[in-house]
């Protein structure tokens, strides 16, 4: 397929176990032509080339990949240092997005990643929404969250707390019906 620039980026960001992988599904669900993609993804798939691990596993939501949560981050961290949008590239070209006229990153971590898309010249006439995904520390223990020293207090989980210019701000502690409501006017925008 012939590379094109996309028409719409939308960035989510927000905490471990906030919803922003159900955010991204109910997204996908009501777009057409687009494509989803995760920094996390090529972090994953050579940080578990690199040590021997289950890469399917790394991916999942299961104590697996809590388990290498913190060796992976100071990993990539050391990759980043030398090129801050190592990954993200990579996984723009890893998920084909260039043939997508929509492109959904699923986790923007970093005030970097906000950037690429943001400031960057190649998405001049792009529309480019950074969207946080909210929930509770109470909703969020609640499905299995808990704080964790050199996780939850990193660069990976906090790098875009004190960014403020989001276009939208969605709060996922309500009900699936309250959520959807609250992404209707994203939708809409989108495809209008």
């Amino acid at each position: 397929m012939a590379n094109k620039k996309p028409k719409t980026v939308l960035l989510i960001s927000g905490k471990r176990k906030c919803g922003k992988d159900f955010c991204v599904d109910l997204l996908s669900k009501c777009l057409s032509d687009l494509v989803v993609f995760r920094i996390a993804s090529p972090i994953k798939r050579q940080f578990a080339k690199d040590h021997n691990l289950d890469f399917d596993r790394l991916l999942d939501a299961t104590l697996y990949k809590e388990d290498y949560r913190q060796q992976m981050v100071e990993w990539s961290e050391r990759i980043r240092a030398d090129d801050p949008n190592y990954f993200l590239r990579l996984t723009i070209d890893e998920s084909n997005a260039k043939s997508k006229s929509i492109w959904i990153l699923s986790d923007a971590r970093r005030l970097c990643d906000v950037q690429y898309f943001k400031s960057s010249e190649e998405f001049k006439d792009t529309r480019v929404l950074a969207i946080r995904i909210s929930a509770s520390v109470e909703t969020r223990v609640k499905r299995g969250w808990s704080f964790t020293v050199g996780v939850d207090d990193k660069e990976t989980e906090c790098g875009l707390d004190s960014y403020t210019d989001w276009d939208f701000v969605i709060d996922n502690d309500g009900s699936d019906e309250d959520l959807m409501n609250q992404l209707q006017p994203i939708i809409k925008l989108i495809n209008s």
